[in-house]
């Protein structure tokens, strides 16, 4: 979810709840995985240049975010 971050509309709060299958997934999976759920809830912005700018404000948030965690 995090390399996908600035992809996302902003203003959105997301909670994944992992099913059994998920153990025996690697990282690519999950990750395609999550990306095609956001995708499918239209969570993604459509503008590229609006997520551009987003980038690097989406980071500086990531950082803060990280040390949460």
């Amino acid at each position: 979810m995090r390399l996908q971050q600035n992809r996302i509309q902003p203003g959105w709060d997301i909670i994944l709840i992992a099913r059994q299958p998920i153990r025996s997934a690697d990282y690519h999976e999950i990750e395609a995985a999550c990306a095609r759920l956001l995708g499918r809830a239209q969570l993604f912005q459509t503008s590229v240049a609006h997520a551009a700018d987003k980038g690097e404000e989406s980071k500086q948030e990531g950082v803060a975010e990280s040390n949460v965690e």
